[in-house]
C-alpha cells in the first residue's frame, strides 16, 4: 500500500472537494495540479475524505498494533523467577 505524506493527503482531499466527489474530475484536477506527483488510485480520493470526516484527522489509529509492554514490578520479577526450576 502506498503511504502518502500529510501534504499529499491534503492535496488529495482538496482535489476531492474541488470535484464535488466526481471521480474523473478528481483525477483530472489532481493530475493537472500535480503532474509529477505519484498518482493515487481512484478509490484513494473517497477513502481519504471518508476517513477525515469520520475521525477528523489524516492519522490512522492502530491501538492494537504490536505487542504491549509488561510492567516490571517486584511482584512481576518474583513471579518470573518462581517459574524457573532450580
Amino acid at each position: 500500500m502506498v503511504r502518502f505524506t500529510w501534504s499529499k493527503l491534503a492535496d488529495i482531499h482538496l482535489a476531492h472537494g474541488a470535484a464535488y466527489g466526481d471521480v474523473r474530475e478528481e483525477e483530472r484536477i489532481y493530475h493537472e495540479r500535480f503532474p509529477t506527483s505519484l498518482f493515487p488510485d481512484y478509490r484513494t480520493f473517497a477513502s481519504v475524505d471518508r476517513h477525515l470526516r469520520e475521525t477528523g484527522t489524516f492519522a490512522v489509529n492502530r491501538p492494537s498494533r504490536g505487542r504491549g509492554r509488561s510492567v516490571r514490578t517486584p511482584q512481576f520479577n518474583e513471579n518470573v523467577l518462581s517459574t524457573i526450576p532450580t
